[in-house]
């Protein structure tokens, strides 16, 4: 499979992917050198030296907690802007939560006559779609004979284009649109989505967590790199890809196909870096890159060259 990536070529000439321009190389990350230095400087080479923008950046991991998660951590402390596919406060795939982050991304992008060009087109359509299922168990009454359709509308439009702290912008639409009592009738058939939206509250309340965000963080509109397991970025597709934690990567054949997965992913620049086992053992993976896949540098001390 790796042959079928990448031309076996000469160690110390660049690889290129045999449908694209693709330029592959292999980091070996020395044990007095952490995992997030090289991250980071290999960020900085492909912005400045390929003018490749943050968003179109992926750091792929095999793992979720102790891989993409510890990464997240260290960026985060280094003051680089990310995009983690999973939060690990609350839930993103949640409906309920998802509901919000598109109306969010609506708010800031949707409602101008430039949206299809947004970074993550959203229509009102989809934004009403799901009002309708969360609607649907409220008698007439309680909105006063005013078509429901009509207060969301009127208050999305309120606050269109501002990007507004994350709690207040919950508030005002948890008085707006009757939140509370809206979903206490979703609440009996979807528990568990009304219990992760009351978890984010929380998050977002003075002294929490997220009390900081504001809408365009939580809509994930920012041009941010982007982090995910390699499991997770099947289909999906970016300028330059960095695969940590390679020699985590199992040697059976579900691990080949994962394998696989990491070395698709990219567009132009391609980065594997991993960390010897004791002894100096390597997987299977690594000891074909080194031999005909890619350039191959020791990282220690010494800047990527």
């Amino acid at each position: 499979i790796c042959q079928q990536i990448l031309k076996p070529q000469s160690p110390y000439t660049a690889v290129r992917h045999p449908q694209s321009d693709i330029s592959c190389r292999l980091y070996e990350v020395e044990q007095t050198v952490t995992y997030d230095l090289v991250i980071r400087r290999l960020i900085n080479k492909y912005q400045t030296e390929h003018n490749i923008l943050p968003n179109k950046i992926a750091i792929l991991h095999p793992w979720r907690d102790g891989g993409i998660v510890e990464i997240s951590r260290s960026l985060d402390q280094n003051g680089f802007e990310f995009d983690l596919d999973r939060h690990p406060l609350y839930d993103r795939k949640n409906q309920l939560v998802f509901w919000l982050e598109q109306v969010a991304i609506w708010c800031l992008q949707g409602w101008t006559t430039s949206a299809s060009f947004s970074l993550k087109p959203v229509s009102f359509d989809q934004i009403h779609y799901f009002w309708e299922k969360l609607i649907q168990d409220v008698e007439k009454e309680f909105w006063s004979n005013i078509d429901p359709r009509i207060i969301l509308t009127t208050s999305l439009w309120a606050i269109r284009g501002k990007n507004m702290l994350l709690r207040d912008w919950l508030k005002f639409l948890n008085e707006q649109l009757k939140l509370e009592q809206v979903l206490s009738f979703y609440k009996k058939h979807f528990p568990d989505e009304v219990l992760e939206y009351e978890k984010l509250l929380q998050l977002t309340t003075e002294g929490s967590e997220l009390e900081d965000w504001n809408i365009e963080k939580f809509g994930h509109l920012q041009i941010a790199v982007q982090l995910t397991t390699l499991h997770s970025s099947k289909g999906l597709e970016y300028e330059a890809v960095i695969v940590a934690g390679t020699e985590n990567i199992r040697e059976d054949m579900s691990g080949t196909r994962l394998f696989y997965v990491g070395a698709t992913r990219a567009k132009t620049q391609l980065a594997f870096i991993y960390r010897p086992k004791e002894y100096g053992m390597t997987s299977e993976h690594i000891e074909h890159l080194k031999r005909r896949c890619a350039h191959f540098d020791c990282f220690n001390h010494y800047p990527l060259n």
